[in-house]
């Protein structure tokens, strides 16, 4: 029996969803995409569709090849890590430049 994902069969909606990503990552630098974002050129609704990812697991659950793929591209699993994680970059930078990390309101 074959799966299906918005219409399309599963490898399918897989690969337009992988190669969305990548303009999306080519264009904005990142692959933190916000859950409204609506690809303009073909109304794909990737937003929403990493946000599925995130927390239904949409294409990747028993799919370990798949989370690597996305890993290696910088797929953000955790909205709240990524931001932790730019914060502490971004202290890091701010320490190195004033020796301190007291930084003002």
């Amino acid at each position: 029996r074959s799966h299906t994902q918005g219409g399309l069969p599963a490898f399918e909606a897989w690969s337009s969803f992988v190669s969305h990503l990548h303009d999306f990552i080519c264009r904005e630098g990142h692959a933190c995409v916000p859950r409204a974002y609506v690809c303009y050129d073909d109304g794909y609704p990737l937003g929403q569709t990493v946000a599925n990812v995130r927390t239904l697991k949409t294409f990747v659950k028993n799919a370990p090849g798949r989370v690597s793929i996305l890993d290696t591209v910088g797929f953000v699993w955790d909205k709240e890590d990524e931001k932790w994680e730019r914060f502490l970059v971004e202290l890091r930078r701010f320490e190195l430049r004033e020796g301190h990390c007291r930084v003002e309101r």
